[in-house]
């Protein structure tokens, strides 16, 4: 498995696409489209974001800072993350691109022991083409976890901790001005 923002291509080797009667159970090569970052690359550069390489992958950014309120206080969000679409705002830390591109590993690995990761294997129907196009469903997992860590303290979710642990304490948002 290859993947290539939001297209993933699965190589099958012979002995992986045959079943044991002989029959042929799956494509040799299957190209999975993943909607989520299909979706984020036609909306994020109309409201502002542009595409970049970083080390998550492709990362949108934008100058204008994002104003949140965390436990009453204001503060400028430096990056978000959902599945493998990264933002980032200004300032462009070096570390708030490694915590993101934790975030991006950590979705990646919810949607690998995720069963039923495709349309097609959802639907009960292997494709015995030698090429097939498919769509990943395993995003929902990683969104649905994200709606749920939102209602805990953000210190206190288990990925916020683990990608503060491995990317630095410094990728935290930064405390707003006041107006």
């Amino acid at each position: 498995r290859i993947g290539l923002g939001p297209v993933d291509v699965r190589v099958a080797t012979p002995f992986a696409r045959d079943t044991p009667d002989g029959r042929r159970a799956g494509a040799g090569v299957g190209v999975e489209i993943e909607p989520l970052s299909v979706a984020a690359a036609v909306v994020l550069p109309l409201r502002g974001f542009r595409p970049s390489l970083c080390g998550a992958g492709l990362c949108y950014r934008r100058d204008v800072p994002e104003r949140i309120v965390r436990n009453g206080r204001p503060f400028r969000r430096l990056g978000r993350t959902i599945g493998r679409v990264v933002r980032l705002w200004t300032p462009f830390l070096p570390r708030s691109e490694a915590h993101e591109g934790i975030h991006v590993v950590q979705a990646l690995q919810l949607a690998a022991v995720t069963p039923g990761g495709t349309l097609r294997a959802l639907t009960g129907r292997p494709a015995e083409a030698d090429v097939a196009l498919d769509v990943r469903t395993d995003w929902f997992s990683p969104l649905a976890a994200a709606a749920a860590f939102s209602l805990a303290p953000y210190e206190r979710v288990w990925t916020e901790r683990e990608a503060f642990t491995l990317a630095g304490p410094d990728a935290a948002p930064i405390p707003a001005a006041p107006r």
